[in-house]
């Protein structure tokens, strides 16, 4: 997704959020695998559904503006969704008082939050230059 975007700031964005992500996800799985569980192989069909429209964006946009203003919104909705995992994760930790963990899925859910808002700053600009590509002179 990075290598679509139009400036190199949401290029960097994308990389970033994707890095995080990854991170995130490797807590995780530590997470169950100290406790004897593995999360399983199937493929999630919702994250699925977002990166396939994302894909869409991509190759179906041709204003890096506009390009620009879309893939953010959809990295941000990605971001919703780990986040929305990320904090019922948290809230079993807190049931099974599993402290040490709780505090590990709290740090990756203040970085998505803060990931989130850069995202949502970039997503302010973006939209500006894209509604100046969009809208005809008069």
């Amino acid at each position: 997704m990075a290598t679509a975007a139009g400036s190199v700031e949401v290029r960097n964005a994308i990389a970033q959020q994707v890095e995080a992500a990854v991170l995130h996800k490797q807590r995780l799985e530590k997470i169950l695998h100290c406790h004897g569980s593995r999360p399983k192989a199937d493929s999630d069909e919702v994250a699925a559904a977002y990166v396939k429209r994302a894909e869409h964006v991509m190759h179906s946009t041709p204003d890096p503006n506009l390009r620009d203003a879309a893939l953010i919104s959809m990295l941000r909705r990605i971001g919703q969704y780990e986040a929305t995992g990320l904090a019922a994760a948290e809230c079993y930790a807190e049931t099974l008082y599993l402290g040490i963990d709780r505090h590990t899925l709290l740090a990756s859910m203040r970085e998505q939050r803060a990931a989130d808002g850069r995202l949502a700053a970039f997503q302010n600009e973006a939209n500006q230059l894209a509604l100046l590509v969009s809208t005809p002179p008069y």
